[in-house]
């Protein structure tokens, strides 16, 4: 099994990618079906979500993902109006509700399979987390992993 490709996020003008899926939280009903345009063995879900942190609010910029959307850059760019009609060039993550975990510091190297291939995603020395509610951000604590 291959690491899988994690959201994008902004913090404090540092871009982290991280594992947490905020628009997993969203009914599947508002989703479009993104996995069955899937066809990155990194990125079986079919997106990834671009995301800012802004004014402690939790904010997704934009969607990037492998079906048939418009095209940008080599990557397919589905429009945020098309799922969130209120859009106006970002929307608030207000049906969210958990943590996202940023990784900062060093990677920790994790013992391997015996043939060199690795399928953990990489451990850090530490995360900023960020306790979100309805979309916004309420608390930021840190995270040491050692």
């Amino acid at each position: 099994m291959t690491t899988q490709a994690g959201d994008i996020f902004v913090y404090e003008g540092k871009s982290y990618e991280a594992g947490s899926l905020p628009l997993e939280a969203l009914p599947k009903h508002r989703l479009p079906d993104f996995e069955s345009s899937a066809c990155a063995t990194d990125c079986w879900r079919g997106y990834v979500g671009h995301w800012e942190i802004d004014a402690a609010q939790l904010w997704l910029t934009r969607i990037e993902t492998f079906g048939p959307l418009e095209v940008n850059g080599g990557l397919r760019v589905l429009a945020l109006r098309d799922m969130f009609p209120e859009a106006d060039g970002r929307v608030l993550a207000a049906w969210y509700t958990g943590k996202v975990y940023l990784p900062q510091g060093k990677t920790i190297p994790d013992e391997d399979d015996g043939g060199g291939v690795m399928f953990l995603p990489p451990r850090h020395e530490r995360y900023c987390v960020l306790h979100v509610a309805d979309g916004t951000v309420i608390e930021v604590e840190t995270l040491h992993n050692i």
